[in-house]
């Protein structure tokens, strides 16, 4: 993973194939050692986002998040509140350019090059009015449960 510039990074990309479908592309991927760092994925699996744990939009999610939410409910919620790219919604799972099933496999062991990934924003969140934001966190807190339990 390397800085392009402010606004985007460089990072490795693996082969992937969708269960659906068995269209083979590729789709970028953080190494073990990216402690607080994820990518999150569109709905239509054609963009990415790096997230970063350490900055100051997500230690608020973090602190609005119950005390003993474990890693899932904390990436799900940044996904959630993570600004939308080309209009398209944000998720931590992976999906198909061609049939957006978020059944797919990637293969760690076969890397496709590098791949530019921009770094997450959340403007449309942070500008919110602080009731607002605390609803909007809350909200997350249920779908992720919702979610969850089917």
């Amino acid at each position: 993973m390397t800085e392009k510039n402010m606004d985007e990074i460089r990072i490795t990309a693996f082969e992937t194939t969708c269960s659906s479908c068995e269209h083979v592309f590729s789709v970028p991927a953080l190494s073990d050692f990216s402690y607080g760092q994820n990518i999150f994925y569109s709905e239509d699996g054609r963009y990415y986002i790096h997230a970063n744990a350490f900055e100051a939009s997500a230690k608020l999610i973090h602190v609005l998040l119950p005390k003993d939410c474990g890693s899932e409910l904390f990436w799900f919620s940044l996904a959630t509140i993570t600004d939308k790219i080309n209009g398209k919604s944000l998720s931590v799972n992976a999906r198909c350019p061609r049939c957006t099933s978020a059944s797919v496999k990637r293969n760690l062991g076969k890397e496709t090059g590098d791949m530019s990934v921009v770094k997450a924003t959340y403007h449309d969140f942070v500008f919110l009015p602080r009731e607002d934001i605390i609803r909007k966190v809350k909200e997350t807190v249920k779908q992720f449960i919702e979610t969850n339990t089917q």
